[in-house]
């Protein structure tokens, strides 16, 4: 860069580095999501929670006689019913960053499984409970696996390493 900006950069950098300050750039090229090891407890912690919300919400939602434990059932499911099927794979190395990543890919499927039902004029609140299949599957694997495959040795499909 160039100007006062640049110069205002390159001063704090050097001023960091006389004081032996080590800065991890904070943009998304220090981004790494990884596979998840067994014994990684952020990512049992969301197959856990996922698993308990896609068993007991729908259970909440169909048999629950009046309205008082449905809302917040249904809201624990939009919010937390799907994301933990991809993220209990998924290690983002920070725990707010995990639960975020849970609940945005949720209510992105939520929202994709309504408007697909909408779409083909089947739509019926009921029907959307069956995204708690796929989660349930995936989460009660993930709890039972010791170690995810790889597809070659020394790749490893999910770290984005973007710059």
């Amino acid at each position: 860069m160039t100007g006062a900006a640049g110069g205002l950069d390159g001063a704090r950098e050097r001023a960091r580095k006389r004081r032996g300050v080590s800065v991890v750039d904070a943009t998304m090229s220090a981004m790494h999501v990884r596979w998840s090891r067994a014994g990684e407890p952020r990512t049992a912690t969301i197959a856990v929670v996922g698993l308990a919300v896609a068993v007991v919400a729908p259970i909440l939602i169909l048999a629950a006689p009046g309205r008082g434990a449905t809302l917040p059932a249904a809201l624990a499911f939009a919010a937390l019913g799907f994301g933990p099927a991809v993220t209990a794979w998924l290690d983002t190395g920070d725990a707010f960053a995990q639960l975020a990543l849970t609940v945005v890919i949720s209510l992105a499927c939520y929202a994709l499984a309504a408007a697909v039902l909408i779409w083909a004029h089947a739509w019926h609140p009921n029907l959307i409970l069956l995204l708690a299949i796929p989660s349930v599957l995936s989460c009660l694997r993930r709890l039972g696996s010791r170690r995810p495959r790889r597809s070659a040795a020394g790749f490893d499909p999910l770290t984005f390493d973007v710059d």
